[in-house]
């Protein structure tokens, strides 16, 4: 029974974070944790694209489920709590960014897209002139996961 115990305090002890942390900037110094709660919300003449709510809502009994699975594991010394958190923060991580990729809608202003256009060219680069959300794919690269003390 101490080990149990022992255990349920060691996890309280625990958390997962997924998201974009403070080394994740983009080329001119902007957090892309920063873009990223703009678009998620919407910013000036920016509309709301959110990923990471409707993510949370459509797989959180995935999470939790997981977490279950993971505690088992722990008790059965298959896997330590640092693993099973770490490992339900970076599916979580994933399935922000597979939302991130399945969205179409607002579509771009054409204004965006020509200065995608403008922006291209002149790098000689090429890339999605009208997906939202993966100019760069800095921001869908970047989100990760960490497990850290409380």
């Amino acid at each position: 029974m101490l080990e149990i115990q022992e255990g349920l305090e060691s996890i309280a002890k625990k958390q997962a974070r997924t998201g974009w942390f403070q080394s994740a900037k983009y080329p001119d110094g902007t957090p892309v944790s920063l873009v990223a709660v703009a678009n998620e919300y919407g910013h000036g003449s920016t509309p709301p694209r959110s990923f990471v709510r409707p993510t949370i809502e459509q797989q959180r009994n995935t999470w939790i489920n997981l977490l279950k699975q993971g505690a088992q594991a722990v008790a059965n010394g298959e896997k330590t709590i640092e693993q099973v958190l770490e490992l339900v923060g970076l599916k979580a991580a994933g399935d922000i960014a597979k939302t991130i990729s399945a969205i179409q809608s607002p579509p771009l202003k054409e204004s965006t897209i020509k200065a995608r256009e403008r922006r291209y060219a002149k790098k000689g680069k090429r890339g999605n002139l009208d997906k939202p959300l993966v100019d760069s794919a800095l921001m869908i690269n970047s989100i990760t996961a960490v497990v850290e003390d409380r």
